[in-house]
């Protein structure tokens, strides 16, 4: 009895040397080395080292932004020479593709662009996956023979992301063609057809003016909506104009 009273005395009259870190375990607790390096003033305030590490990963965004514009315009740019240049295109599908699949020649002028950036992006399936994302937001860019530069800035200023959303959205509100539909125009019928032609057609090209003439022809295909014709002979009737 005497040994706990004399325990339970020591903990009244020194109760200052109690302290709530003593509950801490000692595994969690921080060391005094640590303690005074941050009651030391010249130890950095971490919301300031974290304002400088937000600045930095923004400068690390913006410079690959940059970059990324950057070498999308040159590839854009490539693909201009090898949609014009047939001797391009043949160097362009000798090379290695190792394990993708290699472009067909006559892809030359509707599919240059998506070529490229599947060769750049690689063979793995997310570098493909990443091509033709880049080819959605570029592709219809490519159709409207804008410059490189142009590009870049599009890129740089409104994003991919952006581009291949606007570019979906309006492919799905541009309607169908109706090729063997007629159309009526100004009270008259239109019909819209192929025609093909054994010799070069300079006579009917060079009529102007309201010129009536007739054609000789033979319906090749007739596919789902779509008629092709082989014209070989047309004669001018009659001048209206």
């Amino acid at each position: 009895m005497k040994n706990s009273r004399k325990v339970a005395s020591k903990r009244i009259n020194h109760p200052e040397k109690f302290s709530w870190s003593d509950m801490i375990p000692s595994k969690v607790r921080p060391s005094d080395h640590e303690i005074k390096l941050i009651q030391n003033s010249d130890y950095p305030n971490f919301m300031e080292e974290l304002k400088s590490i937000r600045t930095g990963l923004a400068d690390m965004e913006l410079k690959r932004r940059v970059s990324l514009a950057r070498n999308l315009a040159s590839a854009y740019n490539v693909a201009k020479r090898l949609e014009r240049d047939f001797f391009a295109w043949s160097d362009f599908l000798a090379g290695d593709w190792g394990d993708l699949r290699k472009p067909k020649v006559q892809e030359q002028k509707k599919n240059a662009l998506k070529h490229v950036l599947r060769w750049l992006c690689g063979p793995t399936k997310d570098g493909q996956k990443k091509a033709s994302f880049y080819n959605r937001a570029l592709g219809p860019l490519f159709e409207s023979d804008l410059t490189a530069h142009s590009i870049r800035m599009k890129i740089h200023y409104t994003g991919l992301r952006k581009l291949a959303d606007q570019h979906a959205a309006s492919k799905q509100k541009k309607p169908k063609f109706d090729y063997m539909k007629p159309v009526e125009k100004n009270k008259r019928w239109c019909v819209t057809m192929d025609v093909e032609f054994d010799i070069h057609p300079h006579d009917l090209i060079g009529l102007t003016g309201q010129i009536g003439f007739e054609m000789t022809g033979r319906v090749l295909e007739t596919a789902g909506k779509r008629m092709k014709v082989l014209g070989w002979r047309f004669k001018k009737t009659q001048d209206f104009s």
